[in-house]
C-alpha cells in the first residue's frame, strides 16, 4: 500500500506533518488528541490513536466542545469553519481543519477542487507516525467518509472523494461495487427504492449479463432522477460506486449512516467516543 501523504492533495501539507510525525514520535509526554463529539471528529480522532497505539506513545483522548490549553496537542475541527489551521514546535500544538484542495485536473486543464477533512488529514498525519499499523491499514476505507458527511457531493462533482476513491481501489484496500452486490446494504440511505424490486433485482443479478446489469440498475433509479435529492453525484455512488473494504459486509455509506444513529440514543461524548471504540478496536461499525 501507498503512502497517502505523497498524493498531490497533500502537497501543501506534506512537510509540516513530516515534522509534526516527528514531533510526536519523540514526545516524552502524555499526547492529548482532542476533538468535538462529533462523528467526523470520533472518525479523524480513531486514526490518530491506531497509530500511537501501534507506536505505543502514551496519549489521552478526549471530546470537547472547549478549547484546550494543554501540551503537547492535536486538536481536531471536524466544524469546517472552526477556525484556521495551526501548528507550532514549542509547545507542540497542532490544530487540523479542513481545507479545499485541488483534486485533479480536468482534460482541458481546468482545475477541479474539493474538500481536504480532517479526516482524510488526520489519517495522513497518523500514517506518518507509524507507516506499519496494522490498526490503521484496516481502517484505511475510512478516509472517504469525511467527504461522504460533507455537502460538495450535494451540490457538484467532488474531485477529492472521486481521487481517494480510485487510488484506495487502485492500490486494493477496496473494492467498488453495485449497490445489488452489498451483502448488507442499510436500506435507510435508499428512501426513494422499491423495496421488492430491488430485492427481485438482487435475486437475478448474478444471471445478468453487464448490458442487462446496466439497464435493470437505470430502472431502479429512474424515478429517483427526477428528485431534487439525492444529488446526481451522489445518487452515482450509492447505486454503482458502494465502497466495501477487505472482509466488509456492509458498505461505507451504510456503516457511516448506522454509526450517525448512535448520536440519537446516547450522548455526543457517549456516541462519539462508541464509534472510536469500534473503528479502533475492529475497523467497521456495528450495533450498539
Amino acid at each position: 500500500m501507498g503512502n497517502l501523504l505523497e498524493n498531490q492533495i497533500f502537497s501543501s501539507l506534506s512537510d509540516e506533518f513530516i515534522i509534526a510525525s516527528s514531533e510526536i514520535s519523540k514526545s516524552k509526554s502524555r499526547i492529548l488528541i482532542v476533538s468535538e463529539p462529533s462523528l467526523i471528529g470520533a472518525i479523524a480522532l480513531a486514526s490518530v490513536e491506531c497509530a500511537l497505539l501501534d507506536s505505543s506513545i502514551p496519549y489521552r483522548r478526549r471530546f470537547s466542545l472547549s478549547e484546550q490549553q494543554e501540551s503537547p496537542i492535536i486538536r481536531i475541527h471536524s466544524d469546517p469553519n472552526a477556525g484556521e489551521p495551526f501548528f507550532q514546535i514549542h509547545p507542540f500544538s497542532l490544530c487540523l481543519q479542513s481545507q479545499v484542495v485541488e483534486g485533479l485536473r480536468g482534460s482541458s486543464g481546468d482545475s477541479r477542487k474539493g474538500p481536504l477533512t480532517v479526516i482524510t488529514q488526520a489519517y495522513a498525519l497518523a500514517e506518518c507516525i507509524n507507516p506499519d499499523s496494522n490498526r490503521l491499514r484496516r481502517m484505511k476505507p475510512w478516509i472517504l467518509s469525511g467527504n461522504w458527511l460533507a455537502s460538495a457531493l450535494d451540490n457538484t462533482y467532488d474531485a477529492v472523494y472521486s481521487t481517494l476513491r480510485d487510488y484506495l481501489s487502485l492500490e486494493g484496500t477496496v473494492q467498488i461495487v453495485p449497490l445489488t452486490e452489498v451483502q448488507e446494504l442499510n436500506l435507510g440511505n435508499y428512501p426513494w427504492l422499491e423495496k421488492s424490486k430491488f430485492s427481485e433485482i438482487s435475486k437475478g443479478w448474478n444471471s445478468m449479463n453487464l448490458q442487462e446489469r446496466q439497464k435493470t440498475l437505470f430502472v431502479l433509479i429512474r424515478d429517483c432522477l427526477q428528485m431534487s435529492t439525492p444529488s446526481t453525484s451522489r445518487l452515482e455512488e450509492l447505486v454503482w460506486h458502494c465502497v466495501i473494504g477487505t472482509g466488509w459486509e456492509s458498505d461505507l455509506a451504510s456503516q457511516i449512516l448506522l454509526a450517525n444513529s448512535f448520536w440519537d440514543s446516547l450522548t455526543p461524548i457517549e456516541a462519539a467516543s462508541e464509534v472510536t471504540d469500534q473503528i479502533v478496536g475492529s475497523g467497521i461499525i456495528s450495533s450498539l
